[in-house]
Formats: structure tokens, C-alpha cells, sequence
């Protein structure tokens, strides 16, 4: 995760609290709208309230939940950081020491927040020590977080598996259902063990969650696509497709096409990227107007 990511909150948090004020004097407590206020500062600079405001932070102030207007906003920090080594460092330190304070508070969203900022340092010692601390303080949200360290940072593929199967057992139906479809792609990626592998994503679809059953199915669809089960692939990607999951959906339509391209089939393969470029999904359309191309 870029340091600019983690620090998107904050700049929310800051134009939420501050309104057209966010760019003036800073306030002296240590709150997440104080660091994201400060960061706001030091890019942009400081300016009275009323005076006009930089683009990419009026549009946050207009709607801080808004993810285009998070975006851009992101897009310049990051742009700030990377040609700036010493802010990068001083947002770096500001963020571990608030980060600390919060997880001293026995604040779990916070251990985990600072977990992910030491992981992306390669201190995967630390990491796995916060991340432990917040399992350990009844969140189990960080089995999924050190199972991603334990693999992707460690090469643990072992001790992965274990975390997301405490994650499953954990009684958080959120956390089993995304511990099912994460243990699903590890089966097949690091094991090779497709039965298994089906078994679980077969597990995340039963659970009925509205995100991760979605994402199983697109999943499943890949792998039966994998095996030559074509027929229960194209299946599986129309269970997706009416899942009622924007993403799922678009992900799925853009699969089947490419399956039934490779078919031959040109006039399925078309109706599929048609659906995904008409539903206007802003991660997936475009690929699927590029993959409408190549049918032309």
C-alpha cells in the first residue's frame, strides 16, 4: 500500500472537520483530521479561510466520501512524496507516531493500520507483531492481514493457510467468508490443489455474503475455465453476473468473453463486453471496449 493510500483517511477526516478552513493554522491535538490537515498543509500550503482552495481539495471538502475526488487527491500527495524524500520521511514518522499512540490506546484498526505501514517498510518482524497484538485484542480482521504478510512478504504458504483457517473459525462472518476465498486462491496458486481449492470457493458461495460469495463465484469460474470445464465455467460467470455485485459482474462478463472469444464464438464474446461497456463500471469497462476491438 502507498504511503499516499494510507494517508487518504486523514485528508477526508481533515476536510470533513475543517471545512474551507482545512489549509489554515493547524490545531494542536493529535487527531487523524490534525494529520491530515497538517499533510494538506505542507503540499498545498497554508491559506485563510474563504480564500480559494486548490482543485483536487475543494472536491474533497464538497464530498469526503467521494472516490474520484479521494483519487485525485491521492494522485497529488503521491506526486508530492515521490519528488519529496524528506516530506515522504516526515509523513512516515508523523503517521508511525500517531499510529502508535492509537494502538497504545488499544485501538485495533490502528495496530492494523500500523502493521500494513511496516510491511510496506519489509519490517515484517513488527508487522507481525501488531497484527498479532490485534488478534489477540479480539479483532480477527488481522488474520487476514498476516496471512497476506505471511505469504506475500514471507513466502509462508504453511503459515498462511493456518491464518486464514483461524480466520474461517473465527465466528466473524465477514472475515470466514474472505478467509474462504483468499484460502481458495492460495490453494490453487501456491499448492496446485484445485479440488481443494474448488471446496472453498464452493464454501464462500454458500456463505451468501453479498461481496465475497460474488467474487467466489468469478473465482470458481476461473478455475472450472482452468480444468476445461467450460460448461460449468460459463455457469458459474452467469452466476456472477446475476449476483447482484456490480464488480463481480463486470469482472465475469469480461472472463466469459474472452472464454467464448477463444471459442469462436465472436457473437457471445460480444454481447458480453457490450453489458460490461454499457454498465459504465469504471474499472472494467475500458477493457472490455479494448477486448471489443480485437473482435472487430
Amino acid at each position: 500500500m502507498w504511503l499516499s493510500e494510507q494517508m487518504t483517511p486523514y485528508l477526508a477526516a481533515a476536510a470533513r472537520t475543517c471545512g474551507g478552513a482545512v489549509l489554515a493554522s493547524d490545531t494542536e491535538t493529535e487527531t487523524a483530521a490534525a494529520l491530515g490537515q497538517w499533510l494538506l498543509r505542507e503540499i498545498f500550503g497554508s491559506r485563510n479561510a474563504g480564500t480559494k482552495l486548490p482543485e483536487p481539495v475543494e472536491g474533497l471538502i464538497d464530498d469526503p466520501e467521494d472516490g474520484d475526488a479521494r483519487a485525485a487527491l491521492e494522485d497529488q500527495v503521491q506526486d508530492a512524496l515521490s519528488r519529496d524524500p524528506r516530506l515522504h520521511a516526515a509523513v512516515r514518522d508523523r503517521l508511525t507516531r500517531f499510529l502508535r499512540k492509537e494502538t497504545d490506546a488499544g485501538n485495533t484498526e490502528a495496530m492494523m493500520e500500523l502493521g500494513d505501514l511496516l510491511r510496506g517498510e519489509k519490517d515484517y518482524t513488527g508487522a507481525r507483531a501488531v497484527y498479532q497484538q490485534a488478534i489477540e485484542a479480539g479483532d480477527p480482521k488481522g488474520l487476514i492481514l498476516l496471512a497476506h504478510m505471511l505469504y506475500g512478504g514471507l513466502g509462508d504458504a504453511d503459515g498462511a493457510r493456518t491464518a486464514y483457517q483461524q480466520a474461517i473459525d473465527s465466528g466473524n462472518a465477514d472475515v470466514a467468508a474472505q478467509a474462504l476465498v483468499n484460502r481458495g486462491h492460495l490453494l490453487m496458486g501456491s499448492y496446485r490443489d484445485y479440488g481443494s481449492a474448488r471446496t472453498s470457493y464452493e464454501q464462500a458461495i454458500g456463505s451468501g455474503h453479498p461481496d465475497w460469495a460474488p467474487t467466489a463465484m468469478v473465482a470458481l469460474a476461473r478455475l472450472m475455465e482452468k480444468q476445461g470445464d467450460t460448461t460449468g465455467a460459463q455457469d458459474a460467470y452467469h452466476q456472477a453476473i446475476e449476483s447482484g455485485s456490480p464488480d463481480a459482474a463486470a469482472r465475469a462478463s469480461v472472463f466469459l468473453g474472452n472464454m467464448l472469444r477463444k471459442q469462436g464464438d465472436a457473437a457471445g464474446a460480444r454481447a458480453a463486453y457490450q453489458r460490461v461497456i454499457e454498465s459504465g463500471n469504471v474499472d472494467w469497462a475500458s477493457a472490455a471496449g479494448d477486448e471489443l476491438l480485437n473482435l472487430m
